[in-house]
């Protein structure tokens, strides 16, 4: 029987567990950025850079982990190795 992997959860929903019934203001002053900035990463516009994602992993007592933010890399068996590479 096989069963599902489970994989980390995304910066992104990791953010909106944290958020709750804050508002996007209330998020926005605690990280310490303006509010449509904010938004647009709420709303997957735009990813934070390796700066705002320390600070919203230190605004959130790490419940918003800085390698959350970092994209999933394929898996090594979809990834050619040097040799095999024509």
């Amino acid at each position: 029987m096989m069963t599902k992997s489970r994989t980390k959860p995304t910066g992104l929903e990791c953010l909106k567990k944290w958020q709750g019934d804050r508002t996007d203001a209330e998020m926005a002053e605690i990280i310490g950025i303006s509010r449509s900035y904010y938004s647009d990463i709420r709303r997957g516009r735009c990813r934070p850079g390796w700066k705002l994602s320390l600070q919203i992993q230190t605004a959130s007592d790490g419940r918003v982990p800085l390698p959350s933010w970092v994209p999933a890399l394929p898996p090594a068996a979809a990834t050619p190795a040097s040799h095999e590479v024509a």
